[in-house]
């Protein structure tokens, strides 16, 4: 984080912000409003969606992807074999590949079902996280086994600045 953005953190989380959480609380001041990627009913169950550019970093400082939301408009079973996942991938503007920075697997054994209308977190990839000036996000769809079908759902991407 930069040393002006870190002292106004500080500033504003002074004692007066205690009650408000501290450091923590004064940080989701510089959250921005979730990039969304609507994204339509597959078309069959084995449909994958190549890596695609959705947002450019148009900041001059960093941003941090600080978390993951997957809302879909019906509900999707969870299963071990056969499943879909959902990637956000950043990369660093200047060429370097795209790697994962959020996902959302309907694998049993990673987040599982989704529940119609009701977001679902997905996980991080601390590593991955920084977007830089000039830095993109992308978004991108697997599909394991024989796949599955995804309904119309909305990725919610929350970012933060460095």
């Amino acid at each position: 984080m930069s040393n002006e953005a870190t002292s106004l953190q500080q500033k504003v989380a002074g004692t007066s912000a205690l009650d408000l959480g501290g450091a923590a609380g004064a940080a989701k001041l510089y959250d921005f409003p979730p990039q969304c990627v609507p994204l339509a009913a597959d078309g069959a169950a084995g449909t994958v969606i190549a890596a695609t550019k959705f947002w450019t970093n148009p900041f001059d400082f960093s941003v941090l992807v600080v978390g993951l939301q997957v809302s879909a408009d019906a509900g999707v079973a969870a299963d071990p074999a056969n499943y879909g996942t959902e990637l956000i991938l950043a990369d660093n503007g200047a060429g370097g590949a795209a790697a994962t920075a959020a996902s959302y697997s309907t694998q049993t054994a990673a987040q599982g079902a989704l529940v119609a209308n009701i977001g679902k977190a997905g996980v991080l990839t601390q590593a991955n996280c920084v977007v830089p000036p000039g830095g993109n996000l992308w978004y991108q769809q697997t599909k394991a086994g024989t796949g599955l079908q995804l309904p119309l759902r909305t990725l919610g991407v929350r970012l933060r600045r460095l």
